[in-house]
C-alpha cells in the first residue's frame, strides 16, 4: 500500500535546510525517466497506472486507484526488472505520457521517505511517504509545508501544463 502526500513548493533549498536542521541526511539523488502506458485507455478508465521507470536501474510499477482519504492512498506493486525487459516493453507498448524528474530521497526513520522532486516543466514538489496518514501529516507540519495536497499523478500534471 502506498500512502503519501504530494505538495507543490516554490523551491527546495528551504526544505533541504529544514531537513538538515532536523539531522536528516540525504540518502540518494536519482535522475528518473518515467513512461506510462495504456492500450485503448483500458487502465485509465479504471484509474490504474502502468509505469516504467529508468534510473540507474529499471522498474515496472502498477498502481491502483487512489482511495478517498486525507492523503493519497492506493495499492502499488513495484518490481525491479532487467534492462532488456524494460526496452522490450517500451518498444511494444504505446506510451500514454512521460515525464522526467530529479529526486532527492531522505529517510528520517524506518518506513518514512521524504522526496524532493524537480519535475521538468512543472517545478518543485515534495512527496512524503509513510506507513499511515498521520505520519504523512506530521512530517508535512514538521517541514512547514503550507500547500494543499495534490491528488493528481505527475503525468496528469504534465499533460495539463
Amino acid at each position: 500500500m502506498e500512502i503519501e502526500g504530494k505538495f507543490k513548493v516554490k523551491d527546495l533549498k528551504a526544505l533541504r535546510n529544514k531537513l538538515a536542521k532536523l539531522g536528516i541526511k540525504e540518502k540518494t539523488i536519482d535522475h528518473e525517466e518515467n513512461k506510462l502506458y495504456d492500450i485503448f485507455n483500458i487502465l485509465g478508465r479504471s484509474r490504474y497506472i502502468f509505469r516504467l521507470r529508468k534510473t540507474k536501474q529499471y522498474f515496472l510499477t502498477i498502481k491502483g486507484p487512489t482511495k478517498n482519504s486525507l492523503v493519497n492512498s492506493r495499492k502499488e506493486y513495484e518490481f525491479k526488472i532487467p534492462k532488456i525487459l524494460y526496452y522490450i516493453l517500451d518498444f511494444i507498448l504505446p506510451v500514454k505520457a512521460s515525464y522526467n524528474k530529479v529526486r532527492e530521497t531522505y529517510n528520517p526513520k524506518k518506513g518514512i521517505s521524504i522526496c524532493l522532486d524537480k519535475v521538468l516543466g512543472l517545478g518543485y514538489f515534495v512527496e512524503i511517504e509513510a506507513n499511515d496518514e498521520k505520519e504523512v501529516l506530521l512530517w508535512k507540519k514538521k517541514l512547514g509545508i503550507k500547500s494543499k495536497l495534490i491528488r493528481e499523478p505527475y503525468f496528469i500534471l504534465v499533460s495539463n501544463n
